[in-house]
């Protein structure tokens, strides 16, 4: 995880966003972590902005079904809509994200183009992984009109 998260912070193709990195803390000691990255959906007319990565969000084993994880949820994405995004995009269990308000991204006619590959690397189907691809709009009809591949790190 932590190299993850260095090559993030690193990467020049990505723009780390530093407001968007929350931690959770309890008597001093860190038991969570969310972060998001900007990113974009390659549309037939090019790049649409403004809508970000989530990744990862990360909570300690035995802190976990405390609901931890939904209050990092939930500050990173009022930070988030604070900041004027339109979306965030993460690669997750559609049962527990789901539960948070996301959907799966092709129900707005936006698809990850590397499924069938990240398929075959982690030993599922290309169907499996479209599920888990989601979103969640940070305002009524953010993605209307748009359709393409998001670009996830």
């Amino acid at each position: 995880m932590h190299d993850y998260v260095r090559s993030v912070h690193e990467g020049a193709q990505y723009k780390y966003e530093p407001d968007l990195a929350l931690l959770a803390e309890i008597d001093h000691e860190i038991v969570g972590h969310i972060m998001s990255t900007n990113t974009y959906i390659n549309t037939p007319k090019g790049k649409v902005g403004n809508v970000l990565h989530l990744a990862p969000l990360a909570v300690l084993l035995n802190m976990r079904k405390q609901g931890i994880g939904r209050q990092l949820m939930n500050a990173s994405i009022e930070a988030a809509r604070a900041k004027g995004y339109r979306a965030i995009f993460l690669a997750g269990n559609p049962v527990y994200y789901s539960r948070l308000g996301y959907v799966p991204s092709y129900k707005h006619n936006i698809y990850y183009a590397e499924a069938e590959q990240l398929a075959k690397e982690v030993g599922t189907s290309s169907e499996h992984i479209k599920e888990c691809i989601m979103v969640y709009e940070l305002f009524p009809d953010a993605l209307k009109g748009i359709e393409g591949n998001i670009v996830l790190l």
